[in-house]
């Protein structure tokens, strides 16, 4: 499966965990997890995706929100 297929399944995963589970430690820490899993991923595959490094930059920062509220 193509990096950039497999990375947008991650994302909707995430998104779908956040949507029904909210903002929480576990939904961060999951997704923080999940964003590093993708990045690596992206880097060792030497491929760009700007649509997933836009969710990845999204994401970041609902973890930097919840991190700097706690």
């Amino acid at each position: 499966m193509p990096i950039e297929d497999e990375g947008q399944n991650k994302i909707n995963k995430l998104t779908e965990k956040l949507s029904t589970e909210g903002i929480n430690s576990t939904t961060i820490k999951l997704i923080d997890t999940e964003l590093q899993k993708l990045y690596c991923q992206l880097e060792k595959s030497g491929q760009v995706s700007i649509k997933l490094i836009d969710w990845i930059q999204y994401f970041r920062r609902i973890v930097n929100d919840y991190n700097k509220k706690r």
